[in-house]
């Protein structure tokens, strides 16, 4: 019995240690960014299908997207390219057609996306998943980590929350997409 005892206050004391551990660690340091991504390049999916009444519901599988990704320098007073952003794009969304009367070609108007990104800029490289619910209104979220350790949060919108300098590049165009980073480094 007393053995028992023993080892009941000892798993306690240690759990106790445990726990005050965390609330006695510095916080992680997280540092925040704003980009905009400009598309490049919209890859071939690996599978393309209509369904739905009158063919108004377009699934797209494993579509290949690059992206430039550009920040605010303040020095210059320019938007810079730090950087790109390769995606990997799936989709279930409503669809219009659009362009010249001869040549009209499907483009996604309200939907869900998800898929996976490897991003590279000259604030680190980081690879994860991302979905967007509600797109375009909603706001888009992704996750993902670098070889290093940190963690980024990602937040995508479709509209210029007020980032600074606006003017965005005008080859853009509807292609634009705000992003928001949060990087997380749980080392510190």
């Amino acid at each position: 019995m007393r053995r028992s005892i023993t080892m009941i206050v000892a798993t306690m004391a240690a759990l106790g240690l445990v726990l005050a551990g965390p609330v006695g660690a510095a916080p992680a340091e997280k540092t925040t960014y704003e980009f905009f991504e400009c598309f490049t390049v919209f890859g071939e999916p690996d599978r393309s299908w209509f369904s739905g009444k009158d063919d108004k519901n377009w699934h797209v599988r494993g579509a290949g997207n690059q992206a430039d990704e550009y920040r605010w320098d303040d020095n210059d007073e320019v938007w810079a390219n730090v950087g790109s952003n390769a995606t990997v794009v799936n989709w279930n969304v409503r669809w219009m057609l659009v362009g010249p009367p001869d040549a009209p070609m499907p483009v996604p108007t309200a939907g869900t996306l998800w898929g996976t990104f490897d991003f590279e800029s000259d604030i680190g490289d980081f690879s994860g998943h991302w979905t967007w619910a509600g797109w375009p209104d909603a706001e888009g979220k992704g996750s993902g980590k670098s070889d290093s350790g940190q963690i980024a949060k990602v937040t995508l919108l479709n509209e210029d929350p007020g980032f600074a300098g606006g003017d965005f590049l005008p080859e853009c165009g509807f292609d634009a997409t705000f992003v928001v980073l949060e990087v997380i480094d749980p080392r510190t």
